[in-house]
């Protein structure tokens, strides 16, 4: 969890598990990617939602005029992100919550229950 507070803005390229491991840790970060069509149709929305707070870029280009313009001021771009509701709505639908822990649990003892 303490390597991401090194960097002031992490640029990930692809929606995979640093994806998750960013929203997990709230870490800043941008996503440059023009490859979603393997998302499900309700994540592949709630990726393209983020272009509205510019955390999903499908162009390189406009992902780096974007740093290149915030990079004075990406912590303050970053704390409205986090309480913007794209950016809660996604991390809801990727991250694993205590009580679905607790159900996928409570299915396994069942399943190993009944063998």
């Amino acid at each position: 969890k303490n390597i991401f507070n090194k960097f002031k803005i992490v640029v990930i390229d692809d929606v995979s598990t640093p994806l998750c491991e960013l929203l997990y840790t709230g870490t800043p970060f941008i996503l440059i990617d023009n490859e979603l069509e393997f998302l499900s149709l309700n994540v592949k929305k709630k990726i393209k939602d983020l272009k509205k707070i510019n955390i999903f870029f499908n162009d390189p280009k406009k992902a780096s005029n974007f740093l290149n313009k915030n990079f004075n001021n990406l912590s303050y771009w970053w704390n409205n992100v986090k309480k913007s509701k794209s950016y809660i709505s996604l991390k809801k639908e990727l991250l694993p919550t205590t009580s679905n822990v607790i159900s996928l649990n409570k299915k396994i003892q069942q399943i190993s229950l009944n063998e």
